[in-house]
């Protein structure tokens, strides 16, 4: 197991399997008593994700996903159906402080004109709710080192990235190539570009290309 809250065991690296888990995602959002946070957990096998599942305990809402089988969300004890993304328009762009804001602003502010899009700097979490709709409150979110080093763990990652590629969208570093888990270090510093739509991605990884 790989967790935020407990010491990390190097043993996890000589197995395929690996739980991780953020039993408490949103930490200062939780302490402010708001309701934006939720609980993480995937597994993944061979440093990929395949099954995750996250829950805001305030409200009930419930995400998940099987690799290959698609995503799903239930809302508290309603029924549970089928998660499809859709792409915004105009598009939204967002990053936090944690994803190299502001220092990465400039250079997500000229890729998001290029692609006319709206850049936002975001005061939520990163969580597969931001991306469901008809009330998702982005398209995209980016982390991007640029001078700040983006401060990204394998917890705080892995459920979004199979809910939102399982649901229709994309998840990979800032070249396009998939992010990979159960890494010595649990860090994603080189960035990351998570998308509900796979064309905003695209778009995205092309504009940002060094």
């Amino acid at each position: 197991m790989l967790t935020e809250e407990g010491v990390d065991d190097p043993a996890r690296l000589a197995s395929r399997r690996c739980w991780i888990a953020d039993p408490l995602d949103g930490t200062s959002h939780f302490v402010a008593g708001l309701d934006d946070f939720d609980t993480f957990v995937a597994l993944t096998v061979d440093g990929a994700p395949v099954v995750a599942v996250s829950l805001q305990p305030v409200t009930g809402l419930m995400l998940g996903a099987t690799a290959g089988r698609g995503a799903w969300v239930q809302s508290g004890d309603g029924p549970r159906r089928s998660l499809v993304l859709a792409p915004g328009t105009p598009r939204r762009i967002a990053t936090k402080a944690w994803l190299g804001a502001p220092d990465n602003l400039p250079a997500l502010e000229a890729a998001a004109s290029a692609l006319g899009a709206t850049l936002l700097e975001a005061t939520w979490s990163l969580c597969p709710r931001c991306f469901v709709p008809p009330s998702a409150s982005i398209d995209a979110m980016v982390g991007l080192s640029v001078g700040r080093a983006v401060d990204a763990s394998e917890w705080d990652i892995a459920p979004v990235d199979l809910i939102v590629r399982e649901a229709g969208g994309a998840a990979t570093d800032p070249r396009g190539a998939p992010l990979c888990y159960n890494q010595p270090s649990p860090s994603f510093a080189s960035g990351l570009i998570i998308a509900a739509d796979p064309g905003l991605h695209r778009d995205l990884v092309a504009a940002l290309r060094p």
